[in-house]
């Protein structure tokens, strides 16, 4: 990679706010320190970095992220062990697959943020050159993005197939919104071998294969944000309007009290539908707005040294929000309905 005359890169001039240019070499204010990770990738001579890039690095900030990103992840983890445990004894085995599958990425990125937090100072696994840790980083992140298309596919596919009504009323919808789940499926399995070669390539190939990707991961991450609101949003708002409109109900053709039994379902249904739709679609859009920075500013880029813990950090809280109707799925399982609430009292 070509340093330039003075202090700076092909994609940085100067040493930044946090230090000054002495001799064509970068000295940085205490606490500040250079770091090659998203200025660079793929394999490259880390002395002809040296001294030339700005001084925007903050370890104990990038630290104390991925160590938030870490005490996330290991909470999601025992919530879902918790939640796997409880669904077992009250054999509730479907239920437990998605657990499981989540579970399974949620011990990931426990992998993942412990590799870059027990590496040495100076020494940090970083992430399009460390080849481990980008791959593992790629296996994470398609992981969730797999079990977000899951998760509103599955919703939808339930609710249509249990519910008589929404097959006439949402059954189109439903149809469109496999489609766009088919295309997400797709950016996001080429984003994940996009991302697995970076550590492989030639500096200058290795940069265009990220902001490649990066642009890639914008639109993916606006059609899920679109994807929850079009397919759960959808969902719930019609479950807002039968319940609110029972005369819509008729076109069950049920026994008044199977009707009302429907709609005791249908309301308990639509906290985790709301609850999915909102988290999906925050965390999503929170990403669009952090990776399309890159296509428009090119030194935002090497601020996704913050962002990429950040992010997962979200994921992992996401994760928990998402698992906790199943965890009250389970204590209601286990009353039993000890205490007799009177029906008409849940269709208010």
């Amino acid at each position: 990679m070509a340093v330039k005359g003075q202090c700076g890169t092909d994609f940085s001039t100067g040493c930044g706010l946090n230090g000054v240019c002495v001799n064509s070499t970068c000295i940085c204010n205490n606490g500040w320190f250079e770091s090659s990770e998203f200025f660079f990738f793929g394999s490259d001579d880390s002395e002809e970095k040296t001294g030339q890039l700005p001084c925007d690095t903050n370890r104990k900030l990038i630290q104390l992220l991925y160590y938030a990103c870490l005490l996330s992840g290991i909470a999601a983890m025992l919530l879902h062990g918790l939640v796997a445990y409880e669904l077992s004894g009250i054999k509730a085995f479907r239920k437990l697959r998605g657990v499981y599958i989540a579970s399974v990425f949620i011990s990931l990125n426990i992998v993942w943020t412990t590799l870059r937090l027990v590496s040495g100072e100076g020494e940090e696994r970083l992430f399009g050159q460390d080849v481990a840790f980008t791959i593992l980083y790629a296996i994470i992140l398609v992981g969730f993005e797999y079990l977000a298309i899951f998760f509103i596919v599955n919703m939808g596919t339930k609710l249509v197939r249990h519910y008589p009504l929404l097959v006439t009323t949402a059954e189109k919808r439903m149809k469109r919104s496999k489609r766009i789940a088919v295309v997400s499926f797709v950016l996001a399995t080429i984003s994940f071998f996009m991302l697995c070669s970076i550590p492989f390539l030639k500096p200058d190939l290795g940069r265009l294969t990220f902001l490649i990707l990066i642009g890639l991961q914008t639109v993916d991450a606006f059609l899920l944000a679109f994807f929850a609101w079009y397919s759960l949003g959808y969902l719930n708002g019609l479950i807002a309007r039968l319940i609110n409109n029972k005369g819509e109900f008729t076109r069950f053709d049920l026994e008044p009290e199977v009707d009302q039994e429907v709609l005791i379902k249908l309301r308990r249904i639509r906290p985790k539908l709301k609850r999915g739709q909102n988290n999906i679609a925050i965390s999503n859009l929170c990403k669009v707005f952090l990776t399309s920075q890159v296509l428009f500013w090119d030194f935002s880029a090497t601020l996704w040294k913050y962002y990429l813990p950040a992010l997962q950090t979200i994921w992992m809280v996401v994760t928990i929000v998402i698992i906790l109707p199943n965890f009250t799925f389970v204590v209601n399982k286990k009353k039993k309905f000890a205490k007799v609430v009177d029906v008409q009292e849940l269709l208010i």
